[in-house]
């Protein structure tokens, strides 16, 4: 079991305008606004394996997992109209007082109590808690030539999330009173794959084929509040075939050509499902649909004199792909189907011993993603095919140098991350490029073994995140906003400073 308990003020995307003036460790004075947030999250697995007899492996695996996610985000209603030209990370709302219409039909009524309906949404506190329960069952024939695998998984899942707004830190969570929404969601998910390993000439051919069948059904239900003037409920479930091919032939003792073929499909997220409540009486019908990706992967791997290299190539198709819209003024997110898309590029890494209790690596990627269909974003944009796909590292390079002596280790290395265009809050490509940046990160551990109170081991780690304080911007969007709101800017997060830490782990 593992379970994790953490308090902290979460920081915000800024406005890169505000990074440049201010400095890169710039967010809001929190007396303007912050962020308060509370989570915790336990996991427990229980694992079971027996041998049947010589030709039969049986294991089995239980899990539960729990989250609980507790937020309120305050804003100043001083700075209702932003600060520097620039909105604040929460929206106050001026909608808040009981509707005219009846719809929603909530009985906050904020300027009773704090004056008006900006002062009594400066405090909105949001709850997201969800878990998932799943067994885990598999069985492995040992045969003379060939391991076949036959397994499955069946996974149980719910979420609730919920907002709610107040004009004081003590925020009421009282649905029908000052909800803006309140939301449970179930998943059950379920599978069996048949997984082949054909073992042919002395070892040298490996064939991997293998199939799986998926079924995933999922429920969204929605009360009415301020971000639905109708409650509902939208369910919808999916199946479908994943397969894969693999084979691998080690052509001399030191060369292994390989090629694998597989399908991987991904259900929409609860966004789609949200998304088609609140407007009518009834819900519409959920439409965005799965994402599928084809992907090839084919190269060589060749190993001499204790150096391991590799060189391959990669494509992957994909079809019905995600986009998302982000909604500033809401915080929600949408998703929706943006057409297809090619992502293909090259790999390389080297890896080896090197004289003096020393060793190195390096790997490179080099991607081009790039979609293959026409569309339109939910912003109204047209997308051509062609246009580069968003968040995106045109390449990336790792390498690093080790030692290692009697316990001590000591371990420097270097993350180049290259040039990637941004989109918009709304999903489009928003033909702007982020730099380039270079981070360098250095390790020093010493691992002593008492043999005595009943420690096996202790490990002492002390480590330097980004050594030379790189500045630098390791995501970006465009925030869409009309010309009498001061027009678009770019949001940003900036990277962390350099960071010292220490840890140590006993073992027992």
């Amino acid at each position: 079991t593992i379970y994790n308990h953490e308090i902290a003020q979460q920081p915000s995307n800024v406005p890169l305008a505000l990074i440049q003036k201010y400095g890169r460790n710039f967010q809001w004075d929190r007396d303007i606004a912050n962020n308060h947030t509370t989570t915790s999250s336990y996991t427990t697995i229980v694992g079971w394996k027996s041998i049947l007899n010589q030709y039969m492996l049986a294991k089995a695996k239980f899990f539960i997992t729990q989250n609980t996610n507790d937020r309120t985000a305050y804003a100043n209603a001083a700075y209702k109209d932003g600060f520097d030209g620039y909105p604040l990370p929460t929206a106050l709302k001026s909608y808040a007082n009981p509707s005219k219409t009846g719809r929603p039909s909530n009985t906050y009524n904020p300027t009773a109590l704090f004056g008006n309906s900006y002062n009594g949404t400066q405090y909105q506190r949001y709850i997201d808690n969800f878990g998932n329960a799943g067994f885990m069952p598999s069985l492995t024939f040992l045969l003379p030539h060939n391991t076949v695998t036959l397994g499955g998984l069946y996974m149980f899942s719910k979420d609730n999330s919920a907002e709610y707004w107040y004009g004081a830190p003590d925020v009421p969570m009282i649905n029908g009173y000052n909800n803006a929404w309140d939301e449970h969601d179930t998943r059950n998910y379920a599978d069996v794959y048949l997984q082949d390993r054909i073992s042919l000439f002395d070892h040298r051919l490996i064939i991997t084929p293998g199939a799986k069948y998926y079924m995933v059904g999922t429920t969204c239900n929605d009360i009415e509040g301020y971000y639905y003037n109708y409650g509902g409920t939208v369910s919808n479930t999916f199946n479908y075939w994943e397969p894969s091919f693999g084979v691998s032939f080690l052509a001399t003792k030191d060369i292994d050509l390989y090629f694998h073929y597989g399908r991987v499909y991904k259900v929409p997220n609860i966004s789609a499902y949200y998304s088609v409540i609140g407007k009518t009486p009834t819900p519409g019908a959920e439409l965005v649909k799965p994402e599928y990706v084809d992907s090839i992967d084919t190269g060589v791997r060749y190993n001499f004199a204790g150096i391991k290299t590799s060189l391959a190539y990669f494509r992957r198709i994909f079809n019905n792909k995600f986009g998302y819209f982000y909604n500033d003024q809401t915080g929600q997110t949408f998703q929706y189907n943006v057409g297809s898309a090619l992502y293909q590029g090259l790999t390389a890494s080297v890896d080896g011993k090197l004289p003096f209790n020393m060793n190195a690596f390096a790997n490179y990627s080099l991607t081009e993603a790039k979609y293959t269909s026409n569309f339109d974003a939910a912003d109204g944009a047209s997308v051509r095919s062609g246009e580069y796909v968003g968040d995106v590292p045109m390449y990336n390079l790792n390498f690093g140098l080790g030692y290692h002596y009697a316990g001590f280790s000591a371990r420097i290395t270097d993350h180049v991350v290259g040039s990637q265009y941004i989109n918009t809050n709304k999903g489009a490509p928003a033909g702007i490029a982020l730099h380039p940046y270079n981070i360098a990160n250095l390790n020093l551990g010493y691992v002593w073994r008492p043999e005595e109170m009943g420690v096996k081991k202790l490990t002492f780690d002390f480590y330097v995140d980004n050594l030379f304080n790189a500045n630098y911007n390791p995501y970006e969007y465009v925030q869409l906003r009309s010309a009498k709101d001061g027009g678009n800017f770019i949001a940003a997060q900036a990277g962390a400073p350099t960071f010292i830490g220490a840890s140590l782990a006993a073992k027992f």
